[in-house]
């Protein structure tokens, strides 16, 4: 299991909680380090969001009777107000901890960048930006990852210039959740106005040969203005959604359909090459087919 490309020194002084806390805080958010040191469940339930970013060793995660999930470096988790999670930490130990890094946000901040990204950039459907507590969100963008990082060198350093490059990169970060979110009801939903009937499509047809030209052709735009759209609403690409959509479809048929070979998966999906589809598929979801197969199996 490859750890985050994120490096913090583990905290060996005191190794004695399930969960170790260290935390640094400035006007905006506050952000803790968190490392464990056993392999432990334990049950928690915060009273504003949290922001999780894990940097090394693995969690499984259960949220209500759900599927336990396998959360790895990474990635980056939303957990909203009172969601009770339990939390297992299958393999640390003293030589192999696990480390997270926690992040809350004042609400004001999160409203106020609200405010200014539906100021500035209103959406294409009508619809206001906004972050959803209505369930937890994983994404996995090194991106934001690397955003959370810089907050905790700039929590670390008590002068003004930290504290205004802090606010800045703050605001930065939450624009980019937002449009984490809302490329994720991409992927669920496909209501996003102009660009309904082009998703409709492309999800209809994953399984065919899908180029920029001729999905441009069909919104009747070039493939510039179809990239900028793309790129503008969601922080991602034509291609990349494709891209997304075919493994999102893939790890479905993997967990719903057990007796398809991974090879059967990746040419219903639309991939030619399995072992192409397998080096995205590892790409996106940090795992390969067979290991997320397998990981599921033992939780189900």
């Amino acid at each position: 299991m490859k750890d985050s490309i994120l490096n913090i020194p583990i905290n060996y002084v005191n190794t004695e909680p399930a969960d170790n806390k260290r935390s640094f805080g400035m006007e905006s958010f506050e952000l803790s380090v968190l490392e464990t040191f056993e392999t432990t469940t334990i049950k928690q339930r915060f009273q504003e969001p949290i922001f999780y970013n894990l940097l090394r060793g693995k969690k499984l995660m259960k949220f209500k009777n759900d599927i336990p999930i396998e959360y790895l470096p990474g990635s980056t988790m939303i957990v909203p107000p009172n969601l009770e999670m339990e939390v297992n930490f299958p393999d640390s130990s003293l030589v192999n901890p696990t480390q997270c890094l926690s992040l809350t946000i004042d609400k004001m901040k999160i409203a106020s960048s609200l405010s200014l990204l539906n100021e500035r950039y209103p959406r294409l459907d009508g619809q206001l930006w906004q972050l959803s507590m209505k369930d937890y969100s994983v994404f996995t963008n090194e991106e934001i990852s690397s955003l959370i990082y810089k907050l905790y060198h700039l929590a670390n350093q008590n002068t003004q210039e930290a504290r205004i490059i802090a606010e800045l990169t703050l605001t930065e970060l939450l624009v980019l959740l937002f449009q984490s979110q809302n490329r994720k009801d991409l992927f669920l939903n496909n209501s996003f106005g102009a660009l309904n009937d082009l998703v409709r499509y492309i999800q209809d047809n994953l399984d065919s040969e899908l180029t920029i030209a001729f999905l441009s052709q069909q919104m009747s735009m070039s493939k510039t203005t179809l990239f900028r759209t793309f790129k503008r609403e969601f922080n991602i690409t034509p291609l990349e959604y494709i891209n997304k959509a075919r493994i999102e479809r893939a790890k479905r048929i993997l967990i719903e359909q057990p007796h398809l070979t991974i090879a059967e998966i990746s040419y219903l999906v639309g991939f030619e090459n399995p072992n192409y589809f397998t080096r995205l598929f590892k790409q996106y979801l940090h795992t390969t087919p067979t290991i997320l197969r397998k990981t599921n199996q033992k939780l189900s």
